[in-house]
């Protein structure tokens, strides 16, 4: 099986069990929604009940909140967790990416996170996801620039419903990041411009597996 075709399998079985509206760090733009009182609060308490879930999620012991907390174990534990409870946003889908692919019998993969850049759990810019067939150096660094990633490797990112060739996630990240805009999907209640999310592609890329 390619690498693609094990991103595209994760991806499917993965986004099928933890629907993509279930992440808390999303949500439509107020103004998009009818402006009468019930409707603007019935969008607050799902927003509310989407938090609390993912919240209560990160409880959990196994939780690797942090990449000094991503042991293997952690990580597929905390991966079988929060795909049994169908929600989260990008560590639960990379995790639960992770769980599914060890249990198909695959290892071939890390998951990668942007470092020094609002690092996971303390800021609005923070994004994990899963790469397949693509290793990083002996600091756990991964090419900056994805054109410089093995013609092979893929990417499995459920958050974002991409699963495509490394070479290929930045297009594939941009045009997500346009489109989210355009259809008023607020990303930790800002719109994703370009200086914000759009761009995150380029920055340093460092494995969130590996011990830091």
């Amino acid at each position: 099986m390619s690498n693609l075709v094990q991103a595209l399998t994760t991806l499917q079985y993965v986004k099928g069990r933890m629907p993509l509206d279930s992440s808390d760090n999303k949500s439509t733009r107020p103004d998009l929604i009818a402006q009468d009182p019930q409707s603007q609060q019935d969008r607050r308490d799902r927003q509310q009940a989407k938090k609390n879930k993912v919240d209560s999620i990160r409880a959990h012991h196994r939780c690797p909140a942090r990449p000094q907390d991503a042991t293997p174990k952690n990580v597929v534990l905390y991966g079988a967790f929060a795909i049994a409870a169908g929600a989260g946003n990008c560590l639960e889908m990379s995790c639960a990416s992770v769980w599914y692919l060890n249990e198909s019998g695959r290892f071939n993969y890390d998951m990668v996170y942007y470092p020094g850049h609002n690092a996971p759990g303390q800021g609005v810019r923070d994004h994990i996801f899963v790469a397949i067939g693509q290793t990083s150096d002996g600091n756990g660094d991964f090419p900056t620039d994805f054109n410089a990633w093995d013609p092979d490797a893929a990417i499995c990112d459920v958050w974002a419903d991409i699963a495509c060739p490394a070479r290929d996630y930045p297009a594939r990240w941009r045009a997500r990041m346009s489109n989210w805009r355009y259809s008023g999907l607020l990303i930790a209640n800002r719109l994703p411009t370009d200086d914000m999310w759009s761009n995150l592609v380029d920055l340093p890329k460092k494995s969130y597996l590996q011990p830091v």
